[in-house]
């Protein structure tokens, strides 16, 4: 799978299952991309990302160490992260096992057996293009629902400055095309006027009377 692909199914788990707390949310986030930490490897030539990435971290230490990390990270949840920092973590693998032809050496460094699925799609099957588009949708469309963008990971309260700068915009415009909308008092009729004041002359003639 493809790291947009990745993250924004980092940030949806996330946002579904860490709606209170900002640390667990950034913790389970960062589970769900760590994996995609040997690519890396790229900084120190092609030759030695080709041969390291889906080894140094798409393995099972170090989803141990990941979720030994986040448990003390967040420690008053230790038993909840652990859980969904996991899922986070598998859930990266499984897509570039059934998503890439790009072995993963998951007993690494006890043996460097690869495994790959035997019906893995090519990293440019469109149906890795096609997931990609309908995740990065559904996490765009949670930073609506949940008001929250990924600055959250970066700051907290950058995030609520910047979702309230948001919301205020938005209304104006609502308000202003609302405006646009408003239809136009009817012209008066002709003659209404005329008569108006005839019925209330009459009026004013019978309270006399």
């Amino acid at each position: 799978m493809y790291i947009h692909a990745h993250a924004a199914f980092g940030w949806i788990l996330a946002q579904v299952v860490g709606r209170g707390d900002a640390r667990f949310r950034r913790a389970v986030f960062l589970s769900a991309i760590a994996p995609d930490f040997d690519a890396m490897a790229y900084l120190l030539g092609l030759s030695i990302s080709l041969d390291q990435h889906h080894v140094w971290t798409h393995n099972l230490l170090f989803s141990w160490a990941l979720s030994l990390a986040a448990m003390l990270y967040c420690p008053n949840m230790k038993m909840r992260i652990l859980l969904l920092t996991q899922l986070a973590f598998y859930a990266h693998y499984f897509g570039d096992y059934f998503f890439t032809t790009w072995p993963l050496c998951f007993l690494y460094p006890f043996s460097p057996r690869p495994f790959l699925s035997a019906h893995a799609f090519h990293l440019w099957h469109p149906v890795n293009q096609w997931l990609g588009a309908v995740l990065a949708a559904v996490a765009l469309m949670l930073c609506f629902v949940c008001r929250r963008t990924p600055l959250e990971l970066v700051s907290p309260a950058l995030d609520r400055a910047v979702v309230r700068g948001l919301g205020a915009r938005l209304a104006s415009l609502r308000s202003f095309m609302n405006r646009g909308r408003r239809r136009p008092d009817p012209p008066p009729q002709p003659g209404s006027g005329e008569r108006t004041n005839r019925r209330r002359s009459i009026e004013r003639k019978e309270s006399k009377g």
